[in-house]
């Protein structure tokens, strides 16, 4: 038996889609993609009040540069895919975060996660993006 946790957010910034797309490669550390080299993206979660950080790079990534990078990582039994979309809007940029973590430990760990609080740092997370961009 495994269990599943997906998560969905979505925020207009008020900025071109390239101006948003250079920020994200900002926020995230991936200069990589800006010179064609391939980065390498780090699954990262941190589960609390354990306060344990689980790490693994990405095992696939796929890029359609200024619109969507996808990606996917394994680490300890579970699996994580992780989907940044960019769609261009009358007034900005449309900015989706869609996360799907998978894996029969997420059974030991579902105690210690919130997905409503995963929910909200996703939200956070675009706000700062939002912010870097403008």
């Amino acid at each position: 038996m495994s269990l599943s946790l997906a998560m969905s957010a979505a925020r207009l910034i008020t900025v071109p889609r390239e101006k948003a797309w250079s920020a994200f490669l900002d926020m995230m550390g991936w200069d990589a993609l800006r010179r064609e080299e391939g980065p390498r993206p780090v699954l990262e979660l941190c589960v609390r009040p354990l306060g344990r950080r689980v790490r693994a790079e990405a095992a696939g990534l796929e890029i359609d540069p200024g619109r969507r990078l996808s990606w996917r990582g394994q680490a300890w039994g579970l699996s994580v895919r992780r989907d940044f979309i960019f769609r261009g809007a009358p007034k900005g940029t449309l900015v989706e975060s869609r996360e799907k973590i998978s894996g029969w430990p997420l059974l030991l760990l579902r105690p210690f996660i919130s997905p409503r609080a995963m929910g909200q740092a996703n939200q956070a997370w675009l706000e700062d993006l939002a912010r870097r961009a403008a």
